[in-house]
């Protein structure tokens, strides 16, 4: 029986003016000749006597996965069977919603909503691009069905050609549960009886109306509306629907408000089918949501899918990160291993026990998540900074126990109030000095500091809106991937290469999809001396600062990270030819991490640094030791010109607090965070207090610069490389 609505209308007649304005909008997005023959298939061509053959269906083969030694490690296949249920058991209450949120006038027009065409070529006019659908149910289920779902005025034209047999040859309760038996509902699942199953474990004829309308909130994105990876989008879809459903008059008042008080119960996705869930958890994401390639191709079209992972050091990640936290209520940690100049993620593991939580904690907002505060481990992107706008490492400041600087309203302290006295920018990140790092980010720019840090690789930064001082000591939430890939560009000398779980995906008659393995990936994103320059002080962090734990006997760079009351601990380091980001922290949110096997306050430099040496140490087995490159001084940038297209200036002659170089803008009420190391707070305090991890006060000099030839663990290519290799022993924190 079909939902109460109003009774079926005849369409209008065809008028000029209708098909006047669809054929200009048609000519200013595509190709006259392109639109002329699209509006005459339509208003010409004969309607034909039956519909056309459907198009094939994938016979739901499996795609496999492969590591990148060529061993099968997972599959993806749909997650049940699609069952085609008929027309009488789709329940009223997914009808309701699917017409409220897709095609309110579903039960009214003869196929095709040409108001809806009209305001959709409109915006597409303005937007000068084919974008928007004001497609019906009945033209989705045409696209789906017997078109090739491409972007074009034709297809669009043959869609509507069809949607107007469909209608001629189906009742419009046979539309719609042919629609809703074949349509894609995120997570692997398609049609509407699958879904049930799937998210609530019942048979679609049981659906609740607040059920319903989650599910009916999925279809426009399914990746991006997937009440398991986006449960809050998810929400607010659902209230969207309902919203509608009480708007078209479509169930009374009180059933929409049971339903909106109903929240439905959502079960957890069956487990991942392969050896290395997190990773092909990560992979899943990167194909459907990054890529975004047809779910019915990845799920049923049988492909080959190649991947970056190192099963060995999967499984070491696997290992040390359980060896580390064994018992349940222990804290969670993740891990992200990426090679710097290829973007290859090598290892991707999200928690301690995937079948436990199946939370993919090293994705951040990349899997659903915000991510988690950064701590002192931002540090380096001040740093960075710092150098493009030419100021030398030896730069000196005051470093005092606390301070409150300049368009700060709460004052910063240092790690149990300790002070120094002053301190060069080499000695305040070997001993991650916060009343340094505040001070250094007021003279460089913090909206520049911000934009440094996206370009980067930290992507859950949104430059549209303000910037604070307090990411200098790691008020910014991050994922373990985004760090390890942005330390990565220190360690490519400026380069970037965007992280990627794919080598290649080939389809089963051999048409290759994507292939990573055959080009440069690599965009310069950095001066090579600023770069240099960061991991010259970055090495000193785990040879004589807070990181010593992490010392790994070879030429390595990191810093470590806490932020406030101990509540995420951090380090994030790399070699030449790999870059890694530990984090530790409780899943459940924002908890101080005391008292966990020994040690009183987990700080970046105690837990976190020895899970990076352990991983590390293993992963450089058979990998020549390579050393950095010696950085050219950080004055040769200094040209004054070029510094100032840069955004950069010279430090010491300001005063201002307001007007940053570069186009910056200064927040001088901004609500300041503590500082780091180990503490940083996104609440408004009048005092904060902050840490930087004890360090001892020994320092050397570089060793002079050579010519090596850089190993990675897949491969060799030239570079120029110098460091130290003094190997210290475990720091105390």
């Amino acid at each position: 029986m079909s939902p109460r609505l109003p009774r079926l209308r005849l369409p209008r007649p065809r008028t000029f003016f209708k098909w006047l304005a669809i054929g200009l909008a048609a000519i200013l997005i595509v190709p006259p000749a392109t639109a002329g023959v699209a509006l005459a298939t339509y208003l010409f061509m004969p309607l034909p006597a039956s519909l056309p053959q459907e198009k094939p269906q994938a016979d739901s083969r499996v795609s496999t996965v492969y590591a990148v030694d060529g061993t099968p490690i997972g599959e993806f296949k749909e997650a049940e069977s699609r069952v085609v249920i008929p027309a009488d058991q789709i329940p009223k209450t997914i009808k309701i919603a699917v017409v409220a949120s897709e095609d309110h006038e579903f039960y009214n027009h003869a196929g095709v909503d040409w108001r809806g065409i009209v305001r959709a070529f409109w915006a597409d006019v303005q937007k000068r691009q084919l974008k928007q659908g004001g497609s019906t149910i009945t033209q989705q289920l045409a696209k789906n069905l017997y078109t090739d779902g491409s972007r074009t005025i034709t297809r669009k034209a043959k869609e509507a050609l069809i949607a107007a047999q469909i209608e001629r040859s189906l009742s419009k309760d046979e539309i719609l549960a042919k629609y809703l038996n074949t349509v894609y509902m995120g997570d692997s699942v398609f049609g509407v009886q699958a879904a049930a199953q799937s998210y609530f474990k019942k048979d679609a004829k049981d659906l609740t109306l607040s059920e319903s309308a989650l599910l009916a909130g999925v279809l426009p994105a399914p990746s991006l509306y997937s009440p398991r990876s986006h449960p809050q989008a998810a929400e607010t879809r659902r209230n969207e629907v309902l919203d509608r459903v009480q708007r078209y008059g479509l169930a009374s008042p009180d059933e929409v408000a049971k339903a909106r008080a109903g929240k439905p119960k959502v079960y957890p996705p069956p487990g991942v089918v392969g050896r290395y869930p997190y990773f092909l958890d990560y992979l899943r994401i990167y194909l459907t949501e990054v890529k975004k390639y047809d779910p019915e191709l990845i799920y049923r079209g049988g492909l080959r899918i190649d991947t970056t992972l190192d099963p060995h050091l999967e499984e070491t990640a696997q290992s040390i990160l359980k060896k580390t936290l064994p018992n349940p209520k222990d804290p969670e940690a993740a891990l992200s291993s990426v090679e710097p100049q290829t973007g290859y993620v090598r290892a991707l593991v999200g928690g301690t026990d995937w079948n436990e939580s199946k939370v993919n904690l090293a994705l951040g907002r990349l899997g659903g998540g915000s991510g988690r505060q950064a701590g002192s481990s931002f540090k380096p992107f001040v740093l960075a900074r710092a150098f493009e706008a030419g100021v030398s490492p030896n730069k000196t400041y005051s470093a005092p126990s606390c301070i409150t600087p300049r368009g700060f309203t709460a004052q910063v302290c240092n790690y149990e109030g300790g002070g120094y006295g002053s301190a060069n920018l080499a000695t305040a990140i070997m001993k991650s000095i916060n009343t340094v790092f505040v001070q250094l980010i007021v003279d460089v720019g913090i909206k520049q500091t911000a934009e440094l840090a996206h370009r980067l690789g930290i992507t859950s930064i949104d430059l549209s809106k303000p910037v604070y001082g307090g990411i200098a000591i790691g008020t910014q939430e991050v994922s373990p991937l985004d760090m390890s890939s942005a330390f990565g560009v220190f360690a490519g000398r400026g380069l970037r290469a965007e992280p990627t779980p794919v080598l290649k995906i080939t389809q089963r008659d051999n048409t290759v999809l994507e292939d990573n393995t055959t080009q440069d990936r690599t965009t310069r994103v950095m001066e090579e001396p600023v770069a240099d320059n960061v991991t010259k002080l970055l090495t000193g962090v785990i040879q004589h600062g807070t990181g010593r734990a992490a010392d790994i006997g070879r030429p390595a760079a990191g810093k470590t990270g806490t932020s406030e009351n101990y509540e995420n601990a951090w380090f994030v380091g790399y070699t030449p030819t790999l870059s890694t980001a530990v984090w530790m922290g409780y899943k459940e949110g924002n908890i101080p991490l005391r008292g966990i096997h020994g040690v009183g306050a987990v700080v970046g430099g105690t837990w976190p640094a020895r899970m990076w040496h352990d991983f590390m140490t293993e992963a450089m087995k058979g990998v020549p030791a390579t050393e950095f490159t010696q950085p050219a001084p950080i004055e040769s940038l200094a040209d004054r010109a070029k510094r100032e297209q840069r955004g950069g200036f010279d430090i010491g002659g300001r005063t201002d607090a307001p007007g940053l170089p570069g186009g910056g803008t200064y927040f001088p009420a901004a609500p300041l965070p503590s500082a780091n190391e180990p503490t940083t707070s996104t609440t408004e305090s009048p005092t904060t207090t902050t840490s930087t991890e004890p360090a001892s006060t020994t320092t050397t000099q570089p060793p002079a610069s050579s010519t090596t030839t850089t190993t990675f663990r897949f491969g060799t290519r030239p570079s120029s490389s110098t460091t130290s290799t003094t190997r210290g022993p475990f720091g105390r924190n």
